[in-house]
């Protein structure tokens, strides 16, 4: 039994770890412009900052990307437990303040 690739099937669609790949991408960008909410850097550094990350982001991305077409097809249900995976490391990345953890124990009286 032969792996089918991208090209072989339909070079238009778009590759379930190729989707993956946009995804963390998407999820990095996010989270690296979350670390300058609190900064003491000026709007000038933030500024070159944030388009220098994002540059590097979207470079790495894409580069992966084009990596990523030359492999085998995987079926998306596989890829469904990386999914929730990431989405739950992404969002426990942020830091929740300790008033906040105090105001929801009170409130559900922990």
């Amino acid at each position: 039994m032969t792996k089918w690739t991208r090209e072989q099937l339909n070079p238009e669609m778009k590759h379930p770890l190729e989707q993956l790949v946009g995804v963390i991408g998407m999820l990095a960008i996010l989270r690296y412009g979350y670390l300058f909410i609190d900064t003491d850097k000026s709007r000038g550094e933030i500024f070159i900052w944030l388009v220098v990350g994002f540059a590097v982001i979207y470079i790495l991305e894409r580069v992966v990307k084009r990596l990523v077409r030359r492999l085998p097809i995987i079926r998306k249900r596989f890829l469904l437990p990386v999914y929730a995976v990431l989405l739950v490391l992404f969002l426990a990345s942020f830091r929740v303040p300790r008033e906040t953890v105090e105001i929801v124990r009170n409130f559900f009286g922990w």
